[in-house]
């Protein structure tokens, strides 16, 4: 919905951070393969599996397939990226 002055109300943010577990890795493509929780903040829900670009492959050097993680998205108009991964210790 936008306003008069032609802004957006009601905008999803443009940072969204979600927790999920390492499915794949590709770096050749720069890609994570993700199971993720529901994100709410920009209405996604739970998946069993969604490949996302990474901002650099530096990404993926520590990242293991079948690790628990928290991430952060960066989402614009055209794209999903991954812009930090963590592993989550118990």
């Amino acid at each position: 919905m936008s306003d008069a002055a032609g802004g957006q109300q009601d905008a999803k943010p443009t940072v969204a951070q979600g927790i999920g577990v390492i499915k794949a890795i590709d770096t050749t493509k720069g890609t994570v393969t993700l199971a993720h929780e529901a994100i709410s903040s920009i209405g996604w829900p739970a998946m069993a599996s969604m490949e996302l670009k990474v901002a650099s492959t530096d990404l993926l050097k520590a990242a293991k397939i079948g690790e628990k993680v928290k991430f952060t998205l960066q989402l614009t108009d055209t794209a999903t990226t991954v812009t930090s991964i963590a592993p989550i210790h118990s």
